[in-house]
């Protein structure tokens, strides 16, 4: 039997910003966030925050000299822009982890004794990051840790939904999801909005993904995502009680809604005022 590699959970999803300062303080005001972190990465001459979302943490991260070329990151953002990195999975052991994706034949990057990236071309097209390590002070370690703290928020967020990623090969993003990970099939099916496409839900820990694959990959609002150099993750869709205390919100705070690519019956906040980042709301179900 082919041993796959554990996911305790999803840790974060990862923000590609030129300022972390200017984004915390955007999650903060959006989504009623708590950073409870912000550090300097000497070796990538990058910043970082940790924040909560409700239930979901998002790690706004930005090179400390965006305009200057000779990083890793600062090269990231000149190539993709600001956006939506990746998403980290916690697993027990980087090392060991990396080996067995190795030995699997899948390109691997940036890879550190604690975590590791799996290029997109091994996962069907979406940046992907394995951390064998917990997170100095997560909220959610503690004994008392609330996933619906969050409530009473003027948006009425209760959670994340899912994490929605188009990918340019789905037997490819299948075979590493659901092979080489322990991620588990929830439904096989089509969706017609943005644009016909394949839709595989699966979960990854206590986190649900949405892999989209379009019919036509060169057309429509994937097309145009495609178009361009991208990580794959699309969009971080979120649940609330109520979509108008959700647009009331939205324009209190000056944050400009756009039409929804996802979600035919929610909202999206325009991407343009969230520093490239899609996000997403629909009503529980």
């Amino acid at each position: 039997m082919t041993v796959r590699i554990a996911i305790r959970r999803i840790l974060h999803t990862i923000h590609a910003v030129r300022d972390v300062h200017a984004a915390r303080k955007l999650y903060q005001d959006v989504f009623g966030g708590i950073a409870f972190a912000e550090r300097y990465h000497q070796g990538e001459d990058r910043d970082m925050a940790l924040l909560y979302a409700a239930n979901h943490m998002v790690e706004p991260m930005a090179p400390r000299r965006p305009d200057e070329p000779d990083t890793i990151f600062s090269r990231y953002l000149a190539k993709y822009g600001e956006s939506l990195h990746s998403f980290e999975l916690r697993i027990d052991d980087a090392v060991e982890a990396a080996g067995l994706c190795q030995e699997r034949g899948l390109d691997l990057s940036t890879v550190y004794p604690k975590f590791f990236f799996v290029k997109p071309k091994s996962t069907g097209g979406i940046v992907v990051q394995l951390c064998g390590k917990p997170l100095e002070n997560d909220p959610q370690d503690y004994r008392g840790w609330r996933p619906d703290w969050i409530e009473g928020h003027p948006s009425s967020l209760r959670r994340l939904h899912h994490i929605a990623c188009v990918v340019r090969d789905m037997d490819a993003a299948l075979a590493f999801f659901l092979d080489v990970l322990t991620g588990e099939l929830v439904s096989d099916g089509r969706i017609a909005h943005p644009q016909p496409a394949r839709q595989v839900r699966l979960t990854l820990g206590d986190t649900t993904i949405a892999l989209i694959a379009a019919d036509d990959p060169a057309s429509g609002p994937i097309g145009t995502y495609l178009s361009g150099p991208a990580s794959g993750v699309y969009a971080l869709v979120w649940e609330v009680d109520d979509l108008d205390a959700a647009r009331a919100h939205m324009a209190s705070i000056g944050v400009a809604l756009t039409a929804p690519h996802l979600e035919a019956d929610g909202i999206a906040i325009d991407p343009a005022a969230m520093l490239g980042a899609r996000h997403e709301f629909r009503l529980p179900g």
